[in-house]
Protein backbone atom coordinates (compact mmCIF):
# COMPACT_ATOMS: atom_id res chain seq x y z
CA UNK A 1 0.00 0.00 0.00
CA UNK A 2 1.33 3.43 -0.91
CA UNK A 3 0.00 6.64 0.62
CA UNK A 4 0.77 10.34 0.47
CA UNK A 5 3.33 11.74 2.95
CA UNK A 6 0.66 12.98 5.35
CA UNK A 7 -0.82 9.44 5.28
CA UNK A 8 -4.40 10.57 4.77
CA UNK A 9 -4.90 9.33 1.22
CA UNK A 10 -4.06 6.03 -0.42
CA UNK A 11 -2.11 6.51 -3.65
CA UNK A 12 -1.82 2.91 -4.74
CA UNK A 13 -2.73 -0.52 -3.44
CA UNK A 14 -1.89 -3.85 -5.00
CA UNK A 15 -4.69 -6.34 -4.48
CA UNK A 16 -5.56 -9.69 -5.95
CA UNK A 17 -2.27 -10.91 -7.33
CA UNK A 18 -2.49 -14.60 -8.18
CA UNK A 19 -0.17 -16.96 -6.39
CA UNK A 20 2.30 -16.18 -3.67
CA UNK A 21 4.82 -13.39 -4.03
CA UNK A 22 7.39 -11.94 -1.67
CA UNK A 23 6.75 -8.40 -0.47
CA UNK A 24 10.09 -7.23 -1.85
CA UNK A 25 9.17 -8.43 -5.35
CA UNK A 26 5.82 -6.63 -5.19
CA UNK A 27 7.62 -3.44 -4.10
CA UNK A 28 10.08 -3.66 -6.98
CA UNK A 29 7.24 -4.10 -9.43
CA UNK A 30 5.35 -1.11 -8.03
CA UNK A 31 8.46 1.11 -8.01
CA UNK A 32 8.54 0.91 -11.80
CA UNK A 33 5.27 2.86 -11.92
CA UNK A 34 6.63 5.85 -9.97
CA UNK A 35 9.32 8.33 -10.99
CA UNK A 36 12.95 7.76 -10.07
CA UNK A 37 13.02 10.55 -7.46
CA UNK A 38 10.33 8.98 -5.26
CA UNK A 39 11.47 7.19 -2.14
CA UNK A 40 9.60 4.59 -0.13
CA UNK A 41 9.58 3.55 3.50
CA UNK A 42 9.31 -0.04 4.52
CA UNK A 43 9.98 -2.47 7.29
CA UNK A 44 12.84 -4.96 7.66
CA UNK A 45 11.65 -7.15 4.77
CA UNK A 46 12.63 -4.34 2.39
CA UNK A 47 16.27 -3.98 3.49
CA UNK A 48 18.42 -3.60 0.39
CA UNK A 49 15.61 -2.44 -1.91
CA UNK A 50 16.40 0.55 -4.11
CA UNK A 51 14.96 3.93 -3.08
CA UNK A 52 13.60 2.41 0.13
CA UNK A 53 14.31 3.57 3.66
CA UNK A 54 13.97 0.92 6.35
CA UNK A 55 14.35 0.69 10.09
CA UNK A 56 17.73 -0.15 11.56
CA UNK A 57 18.23 -3.79 12.36
CA UNK A 58 20.09 -4.73 15.54
CA UNK A 59 23.53 -6.15 14.72
CA UNK A 60 24.33 -9.63 15.98
CA UNK A 61 25.51 -9.49 19.61
CA UNK A 62 25.51 -5.68 19.57
CA UNK A 63 23.08 -2.91 20.40
CA UNK A 64 21.65 -0.10 18.29
CA UNK A 65 22.91 3.40 18.98
CA UNK A 66 20.58 5.91 20.61
CA UNK A 67 20.30 7.79 17.30
CA UNK A 68 19.29 4.59 15.47
CA UNK A 69 16.71 3.78 18.15
CA UNK A 70 15.27 7.30 17.90
CA UNK A 71 15.07 7.01 14.12
CA UNK A 72 13.31 3.63 14.40
CA UNK A 73 10.79 5.15 16.81
CA UNK A 74 10.17 8.03 14.41
CA UNK A 75 9.60 5.62 11.51
CA UNK A 76 7.32 3.38 13.55
CA UNK A 77 5.19 6.39 14.50
CA UNK A 78 4.76 7.16 10.80
CA UNK A 79 4.17 3.53 9.84
CA UNK A 80 1.36 3.02 12.34
CA UNK A 81 -0.95 5.15 10.19
CA UNK A 82 -0.44 2.83 7.24
CA UNK A 83 -1.05 -0.16 9.51
CA UNK A 84 -4.35 1.41 10.55
CA UNK A 85 -5.32 1.93 6.90
CA UNK A 86 -4.57 -1.73 6.19
CA UNK A 87 -6.70 -2.70 9.21
CA UNK A 88 -9.65 -0.66 7.93
CA UNK A 89 -9.35 -2.19 4.46
CA UNK A 90 -9.39 -5.68 5.99
CA UNK A 91 -12.28 -4.98 8.38
CA UNK A 92 -14.53 -3.55 5.69
CA UNK A 93 -13.28 -6.10 3.13
CA UNK A 94 -12.52 -3.42 0.59
CA UNK A 95 -9.81 -5.57 -0.96
CA UNK A 96 -11.57 -8.91 -1.01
Amino acid sequence: MISLPDIKDIVDALVGERGSAADINLLRKQQEVFSENKTFEGYKAYIGAERTETTHKKPLKKELTTAQKDENIKRSRQRIYIEHLIRIIKIFRVAS
